[in-house]
């Protein structure tokens, strides 16, 4: 079968059951109430793993096999899912479902889940190191720096501070595309990148690819806007869709992905599997049982 239609078809699914069995392994998920439950739930509980799959996806882009990056998929799929777990408390976003399920404070309390999010941060850190020490990589400063102050607690800053003032509804698309490259692009941009890494890709192909991951990460949350536009605008959050039109919005969806690999062609990545595995996400692009969340 050729290396696109497997990763179409049943590798993805594989990939996402390699990752969820490395998690339990990681986190020694166990049911209950505490600190660690609390951990394991917010990981654990649902997701795509589309960031660990990517960065599995790019690990193989540059040579690699899958057990090189699955360590660090892992990471990366604990930071976000401590982002989300802080993103929805009620002095953020306050949201009360994620996934269709009541999210992480109401399950487990406000203090838990903070100490939850901070404990999943600091075991994503552990892991990463215990990469860096084996293969002499940078993973660890490439991650902090995706969290940090430049990147998505920046974005979530923005997005508060955004929202709060009243000026959600008027940012022009420019300023939104900004909030979803550090909100969102950072993080998918990071998954790409640590792939490259952990595959021996060198700086080239990781900096390549962090620039797919970027694009793609921006792509997919403009997907998220077309599909939640209606809702976003009556609750006042800034909306890709809602600002520059549906139309323009998958137009800049398209763009954005194009241009993602003629940048990775132009350093002699081929990334058609990673293509393939993204067709699937953007196939329902701006429609309700098509959101990426």
């Amino acid at each position: 079968m050729p290396v696109i239609e497997k990763i179409r078809t049943a590798d993805a699914g594989w990939l996402r059951h390699r990752v969820d069995g490395r998690l339990r392994e990681l986190l020694g998920a166990k049911p209950g109430i505490g600190l660690h439950a609390a951990m394991a739930d917010a990981t654990l509980r649902g997701g795509r793993r589309l960031r660990a799959t990517l960065t599995l996806l790019s690990c193989r882009a540059v040579g690699g096999q899958d057990e090189d990056a699955l360590d660090l998929a892992c990471a990366v799929e604990m930071v976000h899912s401590a982002s989300l777990a802080l993103d929805d408390l009620p002095a953020m976003d306050d949201a009360s479902e994620r996934r269709g399920e009541p999210s992480l404070h109401r399950r487990h309390g406000e203090a838990t889940t903070i100490l939850a999010a901070i404990a999943l941060l600091a075991r994503a850190f552990e892991i990463t190191s215990a990469c860096d020490h084996a293969r002499g990589t940078d993973a660890v400063a490439r991650l902090a720096r995706t969290i940090g102050e430049h990147g998505m607690c920046a974005g979530q800053f923005e997005d508060l501070v955004t929202r709060r003032s009243g000026r959600a509804v008027g940012l022009d698309v420019h300023r939104i595309e900004t909030l979803h490259r550090r909100k969102s692009g950072c993080i998918v941009a990071t998954a790409c990148e640590l792939g490259a890494v952990a595959g021996g890709g060198g700086v080239r192909a990781a900096d390549a690819l962090a620039e797919y991951g970027m694009r793609l990460g921006i792509a997919y949350q403009i997907i998220d806007d077309l599909a939640d536009h209606a809702r976003d605008a009556a609750a006042g959050q800034p909306n890709y869709a809602a600002t520059a039109g549906a139309m323009a919005a998958r137009d800049r969806v398209r763009h954005l992905l194009v241009e993602a690999g003629r940048i990775v062609r132009g350093v002699g990545i081929d990334p058609a599997a990673i293509e393939a595995y993204v067709e699937g996400l953007v196939a329902g692009c701006g429609t309700p049982d098509g959101n990426p969340q």
